[in-house]
């Protein structure tokens, strides 16, 4: 629906000249979608919240990592004491056993976080000193996920999830 509410608009505007360096953050938004859907599918929804939140901790990294901008004193300062707080965490909620629980689901909303960091410093860095529109960015962003669950639907399902449609 968003990418059909948004083209005219990027029509009408003709603003398409960073169209194509804004597609890799569709592919990035979409591998986001995938991960937090399958991941909410496996764990609960307390740990989904809260591994998510986690991509607030990830992203200066990766900035750190991508852009080689070190974060300053005070932002890795208070990324170690989020660190520590979330082992803090996880230690006090894993009190029903002596083993660190850590399923498919927890693992796929933390690859999401990741993605999270990753599409913030990538979508930084197409927008920084550019004229872009974001609104054509959203409307490619939004078309890239949009042809990618397709493509993922089909493979999955072929054309047998057109029963799922009530009539």
């Amino acid at each position: 629906m968003t990418t059909l509410v948004l083209l005219p608009i990027v029509i009408y505007r003709k603003n398409l000249a960073h169209w194509k360096s804004v597609i890799p953050t569709g592919g990035i938004l979409f591998l986001i979608f995938v991960c937090e859907t399958y991941g909410i599918k496996n764990t609960t929804a307390s740990n989904a919240a809260f591994l998510i939140s986690l991509f607030v901790v990830f992203t200066p990294f990766v900035e750190w990592l991508v852009n080689k901008n070190k974060p300053t004193n005070k932002l890795l300062f208070l990324s170690i004491i989020s660190i520590i707080s979330v082992i803090g965490v996880l230690l006090l909620t894993n009190v029903t056993t002596d083993e660190l629980n850590i399923n498919t689901g927890d693992i796929l909303m933390l690859m999401a976080a990741l993605l999270r960091g990753v599409m913030v410093v990538f979508t930084k860095k197409v927008m920084v000193d550019k004229d872009v529109d974001p609104i054509m960015v959203t409307s490619v962003q939004s078309s890239v996920v949009s042809i990618f669950s397709i493509v993922l639907l089909l493979s999955i399902y072929g054309f047998e999830w057109v029963n799922l449609i009530p009539t």
